[in-house]
């Protein structure tokens, strides 16, 4: 394991670009602590009637007071990046939902999803966490949350989907890697088919910017909503 994560680390820091080159901006928006500068700079490509719908929604962000209980100080470093994340999908998920239940869902999911430290540059990672988020979706299909629940899964199949590709040159994992690539694509072409055409405006925008990427983890050749491989 230390061996698989020294190559990985070194490899994931040879071919991960800044996130300036990257996509998923508005998904990231969501959750995370975007600056005003590059929230303006994001938004200013957004037409404007969608901006204002998009401003709106991302405002709701101030308003935000995670119930998560936080780590003890004692915490390991890795459970305190891990708990950083569950701030960003409790925070993404209550942003995003309009309904008066948003905040105790959005909570719910975030203590519930399963979330890695670090997925070193493997499909194992992602995948692991679009499953557990597909569990849970599975178990609360009217949660206050379901529209960034299956924002979630596009991101994290498509991020399953780039690690794979990049997997396949590996003898040893190539096998796994085509099946990974297989079926996170056909997992990612589902959820699109739903979330692309939420009655959501700003789910739908969204999903469509997650798509239009040239890619969201790993550089990849090839895109999950098109790949037709063997």
């Amino acid at each position: 394991m230390a061996v698989r994560l020294a190559l990985s680390l070194v490899l994931v820091a040879a071919i991960l670009p800044s996130a300036a080159e990257r996509g998923a901006f508005l998904f990231d928006a969501l959750g995370s602590d975007v600056s005003d500068a590059e929230l303006r700079e994001g938004l200013s490509q957004v037409p404007a009637p969608l901006r204002q719908s998009l401003e709106s929604r991302l405002a709701r962000k101030k308003s935000f007071q995670s119930t998560l209980t936080p780590v003890s100080p004692r915490a390991s470093f890795e459970e305190r990046v891990v708990f950083r994340r569950r701030l960003e999908v409790e925070r993404g998920a209550f942003a995003l939902a309009t309904r008066a239940d948003a905040a105790r869902d959005a909570a719910e999911f975030a203590r519930a999803v399963r979330l890695s430290y670090e997925w070193e540059g493997y499909p194992d990672g992602p995948m692991a966490e679009a499953q557990s988020a597909e569990k849970y979706l599975a178990s609360q299909p009217g949660t206050a949350v379901k529209d960034y629940v299956q924002l979630f899964l596009m991101h994290r199949y498509r991020c399953a989907f780039e690690a794979a590709e990049r997997t396949l040159s590996e003898k040893a994992l190539a096998a796994e890697a085509a099946r990974t690539q297989r079926e996170s694509a056909a997992a990612y072409r589902q959820v699109w088919d739903q979330v692309s055409h939420s009655r959501d405006v700003v789910t739908a925008a969204v999903a469509k910017d997650l798509d239009a990427a040239r890619f969201i983890y790993l550089s990849s050749r090839e895109h999950p909503r098109t790949f037709r491989g063997g």
